[in-house]
């Protein structure tokens, strides 16, 4: 990361990572591939943009991607998602539930 987006980070205090139990409906034909993650900031603060980086415990299918939950919309946002091994990684706007998504089998 560059210095100016450490900087950033520290004026966000903190985050929490939870990894959760229930999910938002998902897209028609998709499935969670691992766990479904809220990754969290205070109310007053802001997350900048940056990487997300979830790597599993092996490697995805070519179809999967990272995508985040628009409350605001009330859908899945699918992200330009780069996988390198067991790793999906993506711009993402701020904080959310994340989850990688792959097709039904």
């Amino acid at each position: 990361q560059a210095p100016d987006d450490r900087q950033k980070l520290v004026l966000v205090g903190f985050t929490v990572v939870n990894d959760l139990t229930g999910v938002p409906k998902l897209p028609e034909g998709k499935e969670v591939l691992g766990k479904v993650y809220s990754l969290n900031v205070p109310e007053v603060k802001e997350l900048p943009t940056g990487d997300m980086v979830l790597e599993l415990a092996e490697n995805p299918p070519s179809d999967s991607k990272l995508y985040r939950y628009d409350e605001g919309k009330s859908e899945w946002e699918e992200l330009d998602s780069k996988i390198d091994g067991s790793k999906l990684s993506a711009k993402a706007s701020g904080a959310g539930i994340f989850a990688v998504l792959t097709s039904k089998k």
